[in-house]
């Protein structure tokens, strides 16, 4: 039985040797695949343009020069085949790849799995060439940083390494203002009525906080709190997550959409300070929802405003409305109450009239 072991060992011992020979062969270009390249390129004018491009040709007789060395020098041979393959691979995949070499520079199985090889051995080298690179960027970023100070980043940015803070937002005050302000739609505008920046600094403070236009002091640095500051990320330096400050900016616009479009007539009793509403078209009724809407509206028409002299009738819109973040990180919106927008003023009719215009075509 030892014998038997003894003699397994040996045998594993040997291919393993084997193996390893033949990784180091799978790494040279053979004479034969050589002279197949050589041979392919010179008789092709546009695989001959093409690789006077991937070997980085100065001049024409630059490239003649390295595509003669392909068939005369092993390392000059495999560093066209990896350029090569690189190109074939980057623009059909692995397939496109095997499927050239296999029909356009005749390899064999066999010589189209040793090209394989060889240019996995480059990809790696090249991935390796890279990795060392980046992390030679990030100790020197980290250098810089500790030197000068830490990089400020932007919440909207779109830097994968870049984790944004977190923010708990409170602005049920400043909702609850401009939704008494705006019952009036001519208060309302079109245009940013907030813009908001600070920055929230590596320990999570909000620092520099500024708020400027038209609504733009009903917000405070208290709407805003931080959960968490924003992190960095160093992928190759050890995974390092490093806390960096952050600036946030918030432009705030006021945003409405027509959902109903109404006919009516309003009169204003001044003695009893009260709106009396009703349809245009005596056969509708306006839902009580809609009206509800129209009243708020009314109420918020200054004295002395010509509404409120006579009785009018009215084209108006009912529009869901609404506060916008417009941020593109940070796109959060909070309802604000429905609001009545004046259309058009429309004639003043006798209902006789109305009824016989809609349904007699008076």
């Amino acid at each position: 039985m030892k014998r038997i072991l003894t003699i397994l060992s040996i045998c594993l011992f040997c291919c393993s040797i084997l193996c390893a020979q033949q990784r180091k062969v799978l790494k040279l270009v053979t004479p034969q695949m050589s002279q197949k390249m050589y041979r392919t390129i010179k008789r092709s004018p546009s695989l001959t343009q093409l690789m006077y491009h991937l070997l980085n040709a100065s001049s024409i007789l630059d490239g003649e020069l390295k595509i003669e060395a392909i068939a005369e020098h092993p390392d000059d041979a495999k560093n066209a085949l990896t350029k090569l393959c690189a190109f074939l691979d980057g623009n059909g995949g692995s397939d496109y790849m095997d499927a050239n070499l296999l029909e356009v520079f005749h390899f064999t199985a066999r010589e189209t799995q040793l090209a394989n090889f060889i240019y996995c051995d480059y990809k790696d080298e090249q991935e390796a060439i890279r990795e060392q690179r980046e992390l030679e960027k990030e100790k020197e970023l980290i250098r810089r940083w500790n030197n000068l100070g830490k990089e400020v980043f932007d919440f909207g940015s779109d830097n994968q390494r870049l984790t944004r803070p977190r923010i708990d937002i409170d602005i049920d005050t400043a909702v609850e203002y401009i939704d008494s302000i705006t019952a009036n739609s001519t208060n309302s505008t079109g245009n940013t009525i907030a813009t908001i920046n600070f920055t929230i600094s590596d320990n999570g403070k909000v620092e520099n906080f500024t708020s400027s236009g038209k609504c733009g002091r009903v917000f405070s640095a208290d709407n805003f709190r931080p959960a968490a500051p924003a992190s960095y990320y160093f992928e190759y330096l050890d995974t390092t997550t490093v806390f960096v400050p952050c600036n946030v900016n918030i432009p705030i616009t006021e945003e409405w959409e027509e959902i109903k479009e109404l006919e009516i007539e309003i009169k204003y009793n001044k003695k009893k300070n009260t709106w009396n509403i009703l349809s245009y078209d005596p056969n509708k009724d306006i839902a009580y929802n809609y009206l509800q809407v129209i009243y708020r509206f009314l109420e918020s028409i200054p004295m002395g405003n010509p509404l409120r002299e006579k009785k009018i009738s009215l084209c108006v819109s009912i529009c869901d409305h609404w506060l916008k973040f417009n941020n593109k990180k940070l796109p959060l919106t909070f309802p604000l109450s429905r609001q009545c927008r004046i259309k058009k003023t429309l004639s003043n009719k006798s209902s006789i009239q109305r009824y016989g215009e809609k349904h007699l075509n008076w």
